[in-house]
């Protein structure tokens, strides 16, 4: 079905023939006519070019988050799906808060920002300074200010980053 813009929903969400797609937590009546794709709302082991995960807390995002993102193909996407204030379905979501999201790193976080920032790209702001406990987490910021470039070119830079990271604490540990 085409929104307001006249272009199918399919389409702006990357849906392309052959893609494997998952709707988790969809509404009975979500469909997603997306032609020549695997659509799926089942959760399975993946891994998936497109997941819409439709949330209604903070706390369903998380842990979807958690159990889904491993499960996107590395040129995947994750959509966040959530009601709009006019439906009176309650919720704890809105755009600043899907936007804005802690990434988990297993590498040394300050180390990847100085590789990204040697880059010429600014990944986030590293939450162990003000968060002990959160040492390994990367907050980043996407608004709609951001193109598909910009966002393709953070993914990019700050994976490079983390694997670099990843091989010199192995290389540091004696382990190859």
């Amino acid at each position: 079905m085409a929104g307001y813009s006249g272009t199918p929903l399919a389409r702006k969400l990357g849906v392309t023939p052959g893609a494997t797609v998952l709707l988790d937590g969809a509404p009975d009546t979500f469909s997603l006519d997306a032609e020549q794709a695997s659509v799926t709302r089942r959760l399975g082991a993946g891994p998936y070019d497109v997941i819409v995960c439709f949330c209604t807390t903070r706390e369903r995002l998380a842990a979807r988050w958690a159990s889904l993102h491993p499960r996107t193909t590395p040129a995947g996407a994750l959509w966040i799906a959530w009601p709009k204030r006019a439906s009176g379905v309650p919720t704890d979501l809105n755009e600043n808060v899907v936007r804005e999201f802690a990434l988990t790193l297993d590498a040394p976080v300050p180390a990847v920002i100085e590789r990204c920032v040697a880059e010429g790209v600014n990944p986030g702001y590293a939450l162990g300074g003000d968060y002990p406990e959160h040492e390994d987490g990367l907050l980043v910021a996407l608004t709609e200010k951001r193109t598909r470039a910009d966002i393709d070119r953070l993914a990019e830079v700050l994976g490079g980053a983390v694997a670099a990271e990843r091989t010199r604490d192995a290389d540091h540990a004696g382990v190859r």
